[in-house]
């Protein structure tokens, strides 16, 4: 909640010494009746009182007991600890439990990004390997799906050792050959997935996907090799080309991100963008230096999508990201001299995989315990542009969202601002005259830049708006501050969005539920009463009442909500 409480604009109740009461006095004829049955009341209570009153005695006498037997332990530990600082601190020892050797330092190394950054793994020559001191095969690990060829959308890898053929433009996997288990002399190659049905599987590239998605369209138009990727898998000893061709092998180091943006608004900066940040968290290879390659194609040169990146990208890594073919060319530029006809270039790690739908209804679990780094990645960025992720208001703003433009003002049948607030200046009107002393100010997204517009979210203690891409800065908002955000009502089923006929539907909620610093008040529709055509030629009744309407918003609901977020934070 906020650091400074401050009294809500609502008119308060008066406090008890100010309050009148009614009281009926009771008739003569009945008073002395009343006043034995007082007496009699009287009574038990002070014997009441008594039995509470001894009973608080013993259990004070019973705390300061157990208080002085801790004491006196604590002093004997101290002792022991401190009879041993020749050589060190020796233990931290408990009464009853176990002794557990002290930490090699009493600094602290537990924070987030310390226990999400690269550590080591265990690196020990294999007794197969046939050439010492160096690679001789490449390697991967996931989270995910492990046991589905399927399960490419849900699945993020690193690759390490994963080679680049120039000249065939493809990646290869070494992997040494395995001794078949059923027929002698003959060999095999390693398993890359167990799946549940098909048994053993020694291919990343199957059923004509890859073994990890890329963006967000295996959903939409299909899994193919445009929006999967896999390496080729290349089995032998000693095919490794830092083995086979060390003349003509550059090798990278460094953490390396095979990456591509393909949506919009919220759906670039949450799932797209920061999926590379998740992704190394999950991994647990968090570093300030990813190199992040789009691919395959090149980066999208859409505004909106350049001034996310210029915005965002900074927080998650200090390298601003590049095209897959012009790192290639960078790497063949630097390395010219020493490597003229290089054949392959072998990357140290490569990460895959992460970019995971956080809005649908239907994957809602793909949040379950993300919030913490759902707020780690909120305070790099407010810090990246010299905010304090920390600061609360102290005093009232409610800001209201004025949508006047949309990404699909093209398209016919959306309108021209699909999912505005029709009845934007009477809302504003009617929140202006209920608390004549707040500030509060309609918002253009579309006129400020993304450093104004978070400044402008850390100061609001109450943003009102309509769903969608609008809404995509919610997370900036100040530690308590609440959140009002309209329905839309889901009239087909079965749908894509895994939603319920019939229902108001909260179109972010399965994102916006897992940011706890901001209550979510939900501004339900309840029919069509409640909703405006955006289109020019047809009735509300025609249109999607998810994609084609605005909002007509019954003032006295708004102002029921408004009440409740101002209560929220006295």
């Amino acid at each position: 909640m906020f650091s400074s409480k401050y009294p809500s604009p609502r008119k308060m109740s008066p406090p008890p010494s100010q309050r009148t009461y009614n009281l009926r006095r009771s008739s003569s004829a009945s008073t002395s009746n009343n006043n034995a049955a007082r007496g009699r009341v009287l009574g038990r209570n002070a014997r009441r009182v008594i039995a509470v009153g001894l009973l608080a005695l013993f259990l004070v006498l019973c705390g300061w007991a157990v208080s002085r037997m801790r004491t006196a332990s604590s002093k004997s530990n101290s002792v022991e600890s401190h009879s041993g600082e020749a050589n060190g601190p020796k233990s931290h020892v408990y009464p009853g439990a176990a002794v557990w050797p002290a930490p090699p330092s009493q600094q602290r190394s537990d924070s987030l990004d310390a226990v999400l950054s690269a550590t080591k793994r265990i690196k020990i020559p294999s007794p197969r390997s046939t050439v010492k001191g160096s690679s001789t095969h490449s390697f991967f690990r996931c989270v995910g799906n492990e046991n589905d060829i399927d399960g490419f959308r849900d699945r993020v890898c690193v690759f390490e050792n994963l080679c680049y053929n120039i000249a065939d433009k493809v990646f290869n996997y070494y992997a040494n050959p395995l001794l078949h288990p059923s027929i002698n002399g003959q060999s095999r190659s390693p398993t890359v997935l167990f799946d549940s049905k098909w048994g053993e599987r020694v291919d990343f590239n199957e059923a004509g996907h890859g073994f990890v998605a890329l963006h967000q369209t295996t959903d939409i138009f299909g899994a193919d090799m445009s929006n999967t990727w896999g390496p080729n898998v290349v089995v032998g000893s000693g095919v490794f080309p830092t083995v086979s061709d060390p003349k003509n092998t550059i090798t990278v180091s460094g953490l390396h991100a095979l990456w591509s943006l393909w949506a919009y608004d919220g759906h670039m900066l949450w799932e797209e963008m920061s999926g590379i940040f998740f992704a190394m968290a999950r991994m647990g290879v968090m570093t300030d230096e990813l190199v992040a390659m789009h691919y395959p194609e090149p980066l999208p040169d859409r505004p909106l999508s350049i001034k996310f990146r210029k915005a965002f990208f900074p927080a998650i890594s200090k390298t601003a990201p590049i095209h897959f073919q012009k790192h290639i060319s960078n790497i063949l530029a630097e390395h010219a001299t020493q490597t003229p006809n290089p054949s392959h270039i072998c990357f140290e790690n490569i990460l895959v995989g992460g970019n995971m739908r956080r809005f649908l209804h239907k994957d809602s679990w793909h949040n379950f315990g993300h919030e913490p780094l759902f707020k780690l990645l909120r305070a790099r960025i407010l810090k990246h542009h010299g905010l304090d992720p920390t600061f609360t208001p102290s005093k009232h703003k409610i800001l209201v969202t004025n949508k006047t433009e949309t990404n699909f003002k093209h398209d016919e049948t959306v309108g021209s601002r699909k999912r505005a607030i029709y009845n934007l200046d009477q809302v504003m009107d009617s929140i202006r005259k209920r608390y004549p002393g707040v500030d509060v100010q309609a918002i253009e997204w579309q006129k400020f830049s993304v450093v104004e517009q978070l400044k402008i979210m850390l100061e609001t203690t109450i943003f009102v708006t309509p769903p969608g891409g609008v809404s995509m800065m919610l997370p900036f908002l100040p530690e308590g501050a609440h959140a009002i955000i309209m329905d839309y009502y889901e009239r087909e089923e079965p749908n894509w969005y895994g939603t319920r006929k019939d229902e108001s539907i909260s179109m972010e909620a399965p994102f916006w539920n897992h940011w706890p610093h901001v209550k979510k008040l939900y501004y339900q529709i309840r029919g069509a009463h409640d909703l405006v055509s955006d289109s020019d030629s047809k009735d509300v009744e025609e249109v999607n009442w998810r994609e084609g309407v605005s909002y007509n918003l019954d003032l006295d609901r708004v102002l029921s909500l408004v009440d409740q977020a101002f209560d929220g934070m006295e």
